[in-house]
């Protein structure tokens, strides 16, 4: 038997698509958003794309129209990474986030029937 996950913040698994965007406007798939709660989110890459916490940020903007506000974007800093053959599962810390913002998410999360979401990893060489 399995031990339930401790955790402050339950994980809400998803498959929602990932996207590279250069800094020059170019975007291509590159895996997905295996889960996200409260404290980070994890990605699963479908390639060896090497993720640079010092020029990559992810970016993931929760909308539903039924919800006021309708939108809520949360961005994150990379924690950690584990590659097992052509795969890649990257760690990604949520930045400071307000409490307004954690119950914004929360209740996004918990109203998946309308969720739209959007998923980017933005390059970018700025400091």
């Amino acid at each position: 038997m399995t031990q339930p996950e401790r955790r402050v913040y339950p994980r809400v698994e998803s498959e929602w698509k990932l996207f590279l965007e250069t800094e020059s406007g170019e975007t291509e798939e590159i895996g997905y958003v295996q889960d996200i709660s409260l404290s980070g989110v994890s990605l699963k890459l479908s390639r060896a794309h090497a993720v640079e916490t010092k020029r990559h940020r992810l970016m993931i903007r929760l909308r539903n129209p039924r919800l006021n506000p309708p939108e809520e974007v949360v961005r994150g800093l990379k924690e950690w990474e584990f590659r097992t053959g052509h795969e890649a599962f990257v760690g990604i810390s949520l930045e400071k986030l307000t409490p307004e913002v954690r119950r914004n998410i929360v209740r996004f999360l918990s109203r998946s029937d309308r969720l739209q979401v959007e998923a980017f990893l933005s390059e970018s060489t700025e400091e």
